[in-house]
Parts: C-alpha cells; sequence; structure tokens
C-alpha cells in the first residue's frame, strides 16, 4: 500500500513536470511561428519595396567600388541587402542597365536624376522599415528570454536529481525516465532543446537613419556622373 501511494505521488509529481515544461515550450514554439509570420510579411511589404530601392541603386552605380562610395556618403557601414543582390543577379559588373525611365536631357542627367529619386523614395519609407524591423527585433528577444528561462527552470539533470531524492529506491524505478543512462540521457536534452533564434534573421537587415537628400545631394550627382562614364567605357 505504502509502495503504491509512493509510486502515484512520484507520478503525479514527474506528470506536473511534465505538463508544465511541454506546455511553456508548446507556446514559445507558436510564438516562433508567429514572429516567422511576421518576419515574412514585412519581407514581403515594406522589406520588399526598401530591398527595391537598394537594388535599383546598385544596379545603376554598376561597380561594388561606387557601391562602397554610396555607402559612405549614407553613412552606411555595411551595404544593405547586397549579398542578396548578387544571389539574385550575379556579378554586379557583367549586370546590364535597364533603360532608366526617368526626365534628363543628357544621359548623364538621367542618371543623377535616377539616383536622386530612389535615394528621395527610400528615405521616405525607410522610417515604416525601421519600425517594423525594432518591433521583430523586440520579439525575438522576447523569445529568446522565454527560452533561456524555460532551459534554466527544466533543467534535465536536475529535475532526474530531484526524482530520485523523493522516490523509494527500487519501488518506482523507471517509471518516467530516472534510470536513464547518461548517452541516453545526453540525446534527451539534446532532443529537449531548444536552439535561440537569430534575432530576426538574415532577411530583414537593420539599416541607421540616412541622412536627408538636401545633405548629399551635391555628392550622389558626382557618384551618378562616375556611373554614368564607367557605362560608356563599357
Amino acid at each position: 500500500m505504502t509502495d503504491d501511494i509512493s509510486a502515484a505521488l512520484l507520478y503525479q509529481v514527474k506528470k506536473e513536470i511534465a505538463e508544465n515544461y511541454f506546455g511553456a515550450r508548446k507556446a514559445i514554439e507558436e510564438e516562433k511561428a508567429v514572429l516567422k509570420e511576421h518576419i515574412q510579411a514585412h519581407r514581403d511589404t515594406i522589406g520588399k519595396t526598401v530591398y527595391e530601392y537598394f537594388r535599383q541603386i546598385y544596379q545603376l552605380l554598376g561597380t561594388e567600388k561606387l557601391v562602397e562610395e554610396f555607402c559612405e556618403i549614407a553613412g552606411l557601414e555595411a551595404k544593405p541587402f547586397y549579398d542578396r543582390y548578387l544571389q539574385e543577379t550575379g556579378d554586379i559588373k557583367a549586370r546590364p542597365l535597364a533603360p532608366i525611365k526617368v526626365h534628363g536631357l543628357t544621359e548623364s542627367g538621367k542618371y543623377k536624376n535616377f539616383l536622386l529619386d530612389c535615394y528621395k523614395r527610400l528615405l521616405d519609407d525607410l522610417k515604416r522599415y525601421r519600425e517594423g524591423y525594432y518591433d521583430l527585433m523586440e520579439e525575438c528577444l522576447i523569445i529568446n528570454e522565454e527560452i533561456k528561462q524555460l532551459t534554466a527552470n527544466y533543467n534535465l539533470n536536475e529535475i532526474l536529481t530531484f526524482v530520485r531524492s523523493i522516490e523509494d529506491v527500487g519501488s518506482v524505478a523507471g517509471v518516467l525516465g530516472e534510470t536513464i543512462v547518461p548517452t541516453q540521457r545526453e540525446d534527451l536534452e539534446k532532443k529537449l532543446a531548444i536552439s535561440k533564434l537569430n534575432c530576426p534573421g538574415k532577411d530583414v537587415v537593420e539599416i541607421p537613419p540616412l541622412p536627408g537628400l538636401s545633405q548629399v545631394k551635391t555628392k550622389l550627382k558626382h557618384l551618378a556622373e562616375k556611373a554614368c562614364r564607367n557605362r560608356k567605357k563599357n
């Protein structure tokens, strides 16, 4: 009778631990799925728009050297979406420039107006992009903190040690895993582990505020002239 009561109590303890753990784990997985949808929505809307501006600017400039000059003018330490641009379009030097459909009496004038127009539209939409980015970042950091707390609160070794400390040795051995051998325990820990998220992912990059058009207009015009001369040479 005593053994039956001990077994029942131990079962209830472990059942509660399991329910709490997997309940919390399920909630985190659901939050991760929602975040994934939010990231995709951001990429498919404002992210797609902002990427398109950078794509057009990179294509107009035509060389990595000029792209780096543009980033320096705009105060960008990195080249936003540049790797993605290369993956989608191939070698930037070999990429032909699509017809520039903007006003301008000369080819150089068209280049200048095109670059200035792209930059202006980029500025107009960047605020909304940045707001979305930081919303995603906040979601991601919250989930990572929940993963950290779950891992700390449900350490497998500590749980099994606790179970052994309250059981009547030999009477309920193996009920829910307290007799797991070390190799099995390691495998179980790996299966139960939840990896932290890479906030918020490679497809949503951080872009700092850019200087106003009036601050960089002259430099952008000179940059467009260089791009135009390079195209004529080729």
